[in-house]
């Protein structure tokens, strides 16, 4: 008797305690009312506003992972390339060497003209521009290809994409000639853009995405006296950008991971072109001193590297992100400041010093090049 009594206890614990005979009339009366709607909640204020941020935030996600722009509006949120060395990784300074080893020194006809700077092809070969009236196109190991004769001193250059070079003119004749020209690997010269009408000057130039930059200087108005001009490929001006503030002196222009920079003269600072203005603010997070700001160029590895120094020339490395900086000591006895900076396809970093001078030199630890496969994850 007690084990049945158990027996229906445990088979209807998964039941109403009710009999049979109620629960058939609730049933009725549940059909009788029709289905039970599920009553919707309206959200409140705060949900409403959590709920438009995040979708907000998700937009704007969206809009950056898929903008192809060239120049972004947030030049101060700087990233690292993707298997590149980060200044957030301890070993950033052991992959470089603390004295420059020279491989060659490329001996040059200074009474002749001493070289102004350097600049690097896609394929490796090195433009090499003279004060006077001169370029020569070198290949990696130091040996002449070819050598073109100009009338008119260069005074900023830049690489394009195919290899031709772009100068701009010098500040030989009077009233100065504020013009760029195309140099060809075969020789062949040919005029781009005059923009007498809008600078007196030009003191450095840029070619980036199929566009030109240039810093263009006018003495006459104070106001503005330093802007950058950005050029089509057919001479045809685009867009003029303006320093805010104005009293900022710029003289160099460089790319890092595709944000373009004005480079400040009297004192070192990386000034970012934005939408509309160049930020008079630099971005660059450490402090070099006597900087020689217009040689300054970008390495393989995205670190900065510019000259400094008086007598004693020294190479500054400065990681992609801005943050550190490394020194590498570069002793040549009466060489002067460092003029002009150039990193190869092979990592060999050229140098042109203040007294005409032309080095291959090396300045990465063999290691560096480990160092690099380890950060592919990064």
């Amino acid at each position: 008797m007690l084990n049945r009594r158990k027996r229906r206890q445990e088979e209807g614990q998964g039941h109403d305690s009710k009999n049979p005979k109620s629960l058939r009339k609730e049933e009725r009366a549940d059909e009788a009312k029709g289905p039970v709607l599920k009553k919707e909640i309206e959200p409140n204020a705060s949900q409403i506003e959590k709920a438009r941020k995040c979708t907000a935030h998700e937009d704007l996600n969206t809009e950056q992972n898929t903008s192809q722009c060239r120049m972004t509006d947030c030049p101060t949120a700087i990233k690292t390339r993707k298997g590149l060395p980060s200044s957030s990784q301890g070993n950033f300074p052991d992959m470089f060497l603390k004295k420059v080893v020279t491989i060659t020194n490329i001996c040059t006809d200074r009474i002749r003209s001493p070289i102004s700077g350097v600049r690097v092809t896609y394929d490796n070969l090195v433009w090499v521009i003279y004060f006077r009236n001169h370029v020569k196109l070198f290949s990696s190991s130091g040996d002449v290809l070819r050598s073109t004769d100009l009338d008119f001193w260069p005074i900023s250059y830049s690489c394009m994409t195919n290899g031709d070079l772009l100068v701009t003119h010098g500040n030989d004749c009077s009233p100065p000639k504020p013009t760029i020209e195309l140099i060809s690997r075969e020789g062949n010269t040919r005029r781009i853009a005059d923009l007498s009408a809008v600078v007196q000057y030009i003191w450095s130039i840029l070619y980036q995405d199929e566009r030109i930059y240039v810093i263009g200087e006018n003495e006459k108005q104070k106001s503005k006296r330093y802007i950058i001009i950005q050029l089509e490929m057919n001479g045809e001006i685009e867009r003029i950008y303006e320093l805010k503030p104005n009293c900022v002196k710029i003289d160099h222009l460089i790319s890092l991971h595709g944000q373009i920079f004005a480079m400040r003269y009297e004192k070192f600072g990386m000034l970012p072109l934005g939408t509309d203005y160049v930020s008079s603010v630099p971005v660059n997070k450490v402090h070099i001193e006597r900087a020689c700001s217009s040689g300054a160029s970008v390495d393989n590895f995205g670190n900065v590297i510019v000259g400094s120094g008086s007598l004693l020339s020294n190479i500054i490395v400065i990681d992609p992100k801005l943050e550190r900086k490394h020194k590498i000591y570069f002793e040549k006895p009466q060489s002067g400041p460092i003029r002009s900076t150039a990193v190869d396809q092979q990592n060999q970093l050229w140098i042109v010093t203040d007294d005409g001078n032309l080095y291959i030199t090396k300045y990465l630890k063999d290691s560096a090049f480990d160092q690099k496969n380890d950060l592919s994850a990064i």
